[in-house]
């Protein structure tokens, strides 16, 4: 507890130095100091502490620290690269250095809290920060995100109240299973995590941010939620086969809805964003799916489940870290941000390049990285359906993993999308040609940050043991999946299994052969005609646009794109159905406004008139209850 209380100082002096000096980077320094710290609590995994910091009548604002919330703690102290991306940024005003570490704050006091009100109290944190964060580029956007996580916020309220207690110890000592508090708490993460229908903020909030605070989104905090829906439905609630089945559908129709609208992105940030939402679905499923196979008897696989939902979780933290910090430095570079004025970027971003590969490939789910392993785990899960009672829960279940299939398959198409059109290829703009060298922070945060993500693909035996002792099962389940320290398997070894590190071996081996191989060949240059003169040669490659057109036009119904052209260049704009759905939730007060307008003119006769209505109902209510 000690390293916590010194980690949270640390932030609070950072968020300081960056208000008072923001040119000389004190808040980083300071910030990566703390969440270094937070390692050492790794140490103590399994010692459970508790400390109250300060109260005020009925309010207590205490830190509480179990497995659980220990190891959230470490899973978002690997937000480290992108701490040092942020150092490296150019433009960076002292309120974003302000808010960088004031959002961490807030993360470790939602992850560490004892009482509902510290938990609320981090997690407005966390919205002040983000709302500072987006708000100094875009008011417009941060107003939009503010909106939708304070319908989060108030659901949590709610949630809190109707479970009777605010201290944690309390809440997991009577579990209750609570239809209401469920829905409340779906709803309060779901705003955070961007599930459906809230997740209008998310593409602006990213494409508004920069570069470093959209990785703090989709790592720390993104934890931080996650965290939060594991506390509350596998400690303070019964989540039964039908709650946890609602969770499982929720979550596919969120991470397949999602998955299309990354297909379709033209700008790089926003297909990421999307791929953020599309991830915090798969989550969902994963603890949907544990959820219901324990509320059945089957504990084997249930704790498979939650085991998937922090593996995928910390996939999604250091891979989507890697693509966000590699769209950063693109757009550093080059000043641009859709696809379709990229490319060719490999030869002036190296290793912005090279964490692109491994972020991007790792979210398409290719072997052999960690997206391959949990997904792949994922499936397996999915399809063991057959051990639930019900012919109603199963054939949802199968329609589940058909979706879970579909948006697998578009995910990987939205992928290859960004890393062919966006890094690969010959420069389709002259911004994109004459892109400026990326900065040592950028290399540094690129190569760590690909360690940690090769390290939990290529491992996932020395990761899984840490996480199942986050759920409080020790290490029995994770002996199960990770089997002879090679193989990893669904909870039963005869449904399937596999070996992630023999992946690594192999593969790269077949492609250094391969490429042996080609290389013995002799090659010609030779002169390739094309319709263009030599100075376009970069614009008549596969746009990002072009690349998934006969997608869009499958799936019309979906985008209602609207087609036009800009300098000879094809522009495809997609309309979400969802800002329809919004608009019309937004007319509502307006109606109600106007109608309470009406009645109350101003004028003494009507007013009197209501009075009058008033008494007659009194009269009527009193005859017809009492009989006089």
């Amino acid at each position: 507890m000690t390293l916590l209380l010194m980690a949270l100082a640390l932030l609070l002096a950072g968020t300081l130095a960056g208000a008072l000096w923001p040119a000389r980077r004190w808040a980083e320094a300071l910030a990566i100091a703390a969440l270094l710290l937070l390692f050492g609590e790794l140490a103590r995994l399994v010692v459970p502490a508790s400390l109250p910091l300060w109260g005020l009548g009925p309010f207590q604002l205490a830190l509480r620290l179990d497995a659980l919330s220990r190891v959230s703690l470490v899973m978002a102290a690997l937000s480290v690269p992108a701490l040092l991306f942020a150092a490296s940024e150019r433009g960076v005003s002292r309120l974003e250095r302000l808010s960088l570490p004031l959002l961490l704050a807030g993360v470790l006091l939602t992850i560490a809290a004892g009482t509902a009100e510290t938990f609320l109290a981090g997690w407005e944190l966390m919205g002040l920060a983000a709302y500072l964060m987006t708000g100094h580029r875009d008011g417009q956007s941060a107003a939009k995100m503010a909106g939708f996580l304070e319908v989060g916020v108030g659901a949590l309220f709610a949630a809190f109240l109707l479970l009777g207690h605010a201290n944690f110890a309390a809440l997991e000592a009577a579990p209750q299973a609570n239809a209401l508090v469920l829905a409340l708490v779906l709803i309060g993460f779901g705003a955070k995590l961007g599930a459906l229908p809230l997740t209008g903020w998310v593409s602006d909030a990213y494409q508004a941010t920069r570069s470093s605070g959209t990785v703090l989104y989709s790592g720390a905090m993104w934890i931080a939620a996650v965290y939060g829906l594991l506390r509350f439905c596998t400690s303070f609630l019964k989540v039964g086969v039908a709650g946890g089945t609602v969770l499982l559908v929720l979550g596919a129709l969120t991470a397949t809805y999602a998955a299309f609208r990354s297909l379709a992105e033209p700008e790089l940030r926003r297909l990421l964003a999307f791929s953020t939402v599309e991830n915090g679905g798969i989550v969902w499923m994963a603890l949907g799916a544990g959820l219901t196979f324990q509320a059945a008897g089957e504990l084997r696989l249930g704790d498979l489940g939650l085991l998937l939902a922090l593996y995928l979780s910390l996939h999604h933290l250091l891979d989507k870290g890697l693509a966000l910090q590699a769209a950063g430095a693109a757009e550093q570079a080059t000043g641009i941000r859709s696809l379709d004025w990229m490319g060719g970027l490999a030869r002036r971003l190296p290793w912005s390049t090279a964490g692109a590969f491994a972020g991007l490939l790792s979210l398409g789910a290719l072997p052999p990285f960690s997206g391959f392993v949990g997904e792949w785990l994922l499936f397996q899960l999915l399809f063991q359906s057959y051990h639930l009672p019900g012919v109603t829960v199963r054939l949802v279940w199968l329609l589940s993993a058909a979706a879970f299939a579909l948006l697998s398959a578009a995910a990987l198409v939205a992928a290859t999308k960004a890393l062919g059109t966006g890094f690969l290829g010959a420069p389709r703009s002259e911004a994109a040609a004459r892109a400026a060298p990326e900065p040592g922070l950028t290399r540094w945060s690129a190569a760590l940050g690909i360690a940690l993500s090769v390290a939990a693909a290529a491992l996932p035996w020395s990761v899984f043991p840490v996480l199942d002792r986050a759920l409080g099962d020790g290490v029995r389940l994770a002996r199960l999946v990770a089997r002879a320290n090679w193989q990893v398997n669904p909870a039963y070894a005869s449904v399937a299994a596999i070996s992630p590190a023999a992946l690594w071996v192999f593969l790269p081996a077949v492609t250094l052969l391969f490429w042996g191989l080609l290389a013995r060949r002799r090659r010609r240059i030779v002169p390739v005609w094309v319709a263009a003169s030599a100075e376009q040669h970069g614009r008549i490659q596969v746009s990002g646009t072009g690349y998934t057109n006969s997608l869009r036009q499958v799936f019309a119904a979906l985008y209602r794109p609207l087609w036009g052209l800009d300098q000879g260049h094809y522009l495809a704009e997609i309309r979400d159905w969802l800002d329809q759905l919004y608009r019309a939730v937004g007319s509502i007060p307006t109606l109600l406004i106007r109608l309470a307008a009406r009645i109350q003119a101003g004028y003494v006769t009507l007013y009197t008139l209501y009075i009058l209505a008033a008494l007659l109902v009194g009269l009527a209510w009193a005859v017809v209850v009492y009989g006089h």
